[in-house]
């Protein structure tokens, strides 16, 4: 009969903290949730926007803390969908035309209903 080895707790990092490697790992739905959240800071914004998922990344883009630099990275994304966002953030979000999850209105918000990329959402 084999004996099983005693478990032990993983040795903590060596290292410093890595945001970048930390997100990586983690599961897509935690990913997910952490690109549409707008407490999420913007460093990790930066970071989830070069994830695998497409999904990951549409959700970085409906970030209203996302920072321009980003969305204007994201508006070269391979994927249709997430460019596709990141327009609809440019043409109505900015200009005050309609709110961020209001993308099939067009201008049919009644007024003082839709923010802008500098709001508090």
């Amino acid at each position: 009969m084999a004996t099983r080895k005693p478990v032990h707790p993983p040795e903590p990092p060596s290292q410093p903290h890595d945001l970048h490697y930390d997100l990586q790992v983690c599961h897509v739905r935690l990913r997910r949730g952490l690109a549409g959240n707008p407490n999420t800071p913007a460093d990790a914004l930066t970071t989830l926007a070069t994830d695998k998922s497409k999904d990951v990344r549409y959700d970085v883009a409906r970030n209203p803390n996302t920072p321009v630099s980003v969305l204007t990275t994201l508006a070269t994304d391979p994927d249709v969908f997430v460019r596709w966002r990141v327009l609809t953030v440019a043409l109505f979000d900015d200009v005050g035309v309609m709110g961020r999850d209001d993308v099939g209105g067009f201008g049919n918000a009644p007024p003082g209903v839709s923010a802008g990329r500098s709001s508090s959402w």
